[in-house]
């Protein structure tokens, strides 16, 4: 079971089974002690997991002071998602979660809002709307097993409303990722990088063919379809989809937030791993969205196969894409239409969208209309591996 959907296993789990009665008239609040110095803020960033190791003990203890953690909810907050791993084989760790204060002892017991009290060192606590406010929680940890220090990671994921696609073109630095898919034996990683030596900010919006947000399971962040995230001067960050049992796919714009500049990068690599096989990778990088004539070259021979990944960046209208389908000697063979509605994204096999391309070699001549299209080319091997290629452009691209 994937790193997210055992979390998620594990707090059902633990709803089901109710809260285990452990010996907390034993637990002693700690201050003593430090972090290692690269966890030297206890402010967590949503979304971004910590590592921290809690010394030995003699007898159950509660954590908090130095060891604790916190996280800033905002009002317009719509869930926080906190999880604990434990590295440590056979450790016994709880988690609390309070508002506005460290969890503390009362009465001999841990005092906090919110608590997961399972058997071994991964707990996760869902605070849905309902019942979250706006400001500061804290998190805090019990160890029951003792004699030896204990490293685990927490997470703490804030969502927050979908915002919603605005009625108008993306900035002219935005940058597309045409083809990304999930599910099925299928995963994807998204590579985000800083090229400059300002920092910046920026999002990631995923959407569906049909346009629409497209909701994926990120590593560490739960489902989402919007990655926001700031990059220090040379900082790289990586999202990783977490694979289920549907296959789905779909496209990534990369929206920096500062207008004009040219300071982010990136590309996204999709997996397939079939039966216990090593697994075939295919990269997918960033493009500009302005573009509206490529050329794809295929090749569907000695049972070869090429597909096609396609993208609309414009947020207000459908795209309309001739396609002229040619020979390798450059004779044509037949032309088509592909329409996508507004954001919307494509995928096909070459020989099956257009026949007269089976058993060929040649080149699908692309011309969008009334804006921009994303492309991306996929060779498929006759024993299913598979590479990238890009979308060829130029200047002198015959109209």
């Amino acid at each position: 079971m994937s790193r997210i959907g055992w979390w998620f296993a594990l707090a059902a789990v633990c709803a089901q089974a109710g809260d285990e009665v452990k010996p907390l008239s034993e637990v002693q609040a700690t201050h003593a002690g430090k972090r290692p110095a690269e966890f030297f803020a206890a402010a967590l960033r949503s979304g971004t997991p910590a590592t921290f190791t809690l010394p030995a003990v003699q007898s159950s203890t509660l954590f908090t002071g130095d060891f604790a953690f916190t996280i800033d909810v905002p009002a317009d907050a719509t869930q926080l998602d906190v999880t604990l791993t434990t590295a440590t084989q056979g450790a016994d760790v709880d988690l609390h979660v309070r508002f506005g204060a460290e969890p503390m002892l009362s009465g001999g017991q841990a005092l906090s809002d919110f608590a997961s009290k399972g058997l071994g060192g991964n707990e996760a606590i869902s605070i849905p709307a309902s019942s979250l406010k706006a400001g500061t929680y804290f998190i805090a940890f019990s160890v029951f097993t003792f004699n030896v220090n204990i490293t685990s990671t927490v997470t703490a994921t804030v969502s927050r409303p979908t915002q919603p696609i605005p009625l108008a073109a993306f900035p002219a630095n935005a940058q597309a990722i045409s083809h990304i898919v999930n599910g099925a034996g299928w995963s994807s990683s998204l590579y985000v990088t800083n090229l400059s030596a300002v920092a910046e900010n920026f999002s990631v919006r995923l959407f569906k063919d049909d346009g629409t947000p497209w909701r994926v399971t990120i590593s560490a962040l739960g489902v989402v379809d919007t990655l926001t995230g700031s990059l220090a001067p040379g900082e790289t960050r990586v999202f990783d989809t977490v694979s289920g049992v549907a296959q789905d796919w779909g496209w990534a714009a990369l929206i920096p937030a500062t207008t004009g500049a040219a300071r982010l990068s990136g590309f996204a690599v999709f997996r397939q791993r079939v039966n216990n096989s090593p697994p075939s990778e295919a990269t997918a990088g960033m493009t500009a969205m302005g573009d509206r004539q490529f050329v794809l070259l295929f090749d569907t021979t000695g049972g070869a196969e090429t597909g096609v990944a396609l993208a609309n960046p414009n947020p207000t209208a459908p795209l309309t894409i001739a396609v002229t389908i040619r020979s390798d000697s450059g004779r044509v063979l037949a032309t088509d239409r592909v329409t996508l509605p507004a954001l919307g994204h494509t995928a096909f096999a070459v020989s099956q969208r257009f026949p007269a391309a089976a058993n060929q070699r040649g080149s699908l001549l692309l011309s969008a209309s009334p804006s921009g299209v994303i492309a991306l080319g996929l060779r498929f091997s006759p024993i299913l591996t598979f590479t990238s290629f890009p979308a060829l452009t130029g200047a002198d691209i015959q109209r």
